[in-house]
């Protein structure tokens, strides 16, 4: 892939007790999940799009960072990490071995 392809890329909105998550999802195949904070999903872009070629890639914006805000942003938002990505990829979240295999 060079410089000027671009992977689609699916923006979406997942709600969870005191936040509202953004995350992105390109490609195909087995899951990768790739997040960190304070990065947002943007710093993960470039690598994002090289994996998406065989893999599915989520990217997210973590609680209260950017394009994730939270409910109270006086509240300390830094507890709740594992459940929301848990939220993103876990039972009962959409991600199903049909989806994210091709």
């Amino acid at each position: 892939m060079n410089a000027t392809q671009t992977v689609p890329v699916t923006a979406q909105m997942l709600d969870v007790p005191g936040a509202h998550l953004y995350h992105e999802v390109r490609g195909r195949g087995p899951l990768v999940v790739l997040v960190a904070a304070p990065m947002d999903a943007r710093a993960f872009a470039p690598l994002a799009d090289l994996l998406a070629t065989d893999h599915t890639v989520l990217t997210t914006d973590p609680r209260g960072i950017n394009r994730s805000p939270v409910d109270d942003p006086d509240r300390d938002s830094t507890s709740g990490p594992g459940r929301d990505w848990s939220s993103m990829t876990g039972p009962g979240s959409g991600w199903s071995s049909k989806r994210s295999t091709g």
